[in-house]
């Protein structure tokens, strides 16, 4: 098997692959689907929407009401 840019394998005692590593900043079309499905895809939404703040420049007004807003809508258990 020809090994994939972005992609790692990890094998048990027995040859037999365990873990899979897959790099979503080279490979984010096999990446993303599996984020999405596992529910992850959010958080790595939340990140790029602050990664993009950080460009645009908030106010820090701006950034604690957003901040809040996004830990209030968290779901908390109770």
């Amino acid at each position: 098997m020809s090994k994939l840019n972005g992609i790692e394998t990890r094998k048990n005692t027995q040859g037999k692959i365990t873990h899979i590593t897959i790099d979503v900043k080279i490979l984010p079309e096999v990446a993303n689907p599996i984020l999405e499905q596992a529910g992850l895809k959010e958080k790595m939404t939340f990140e790029q929407e602050w990664e993009e703040a950080k460009i645009i420049g908030f106010t820090v007004e701006e950034a604690r009401a957003s901040t809040l807003a996004k830990v209030r809508a968290l779901p908390w258990k109770k």
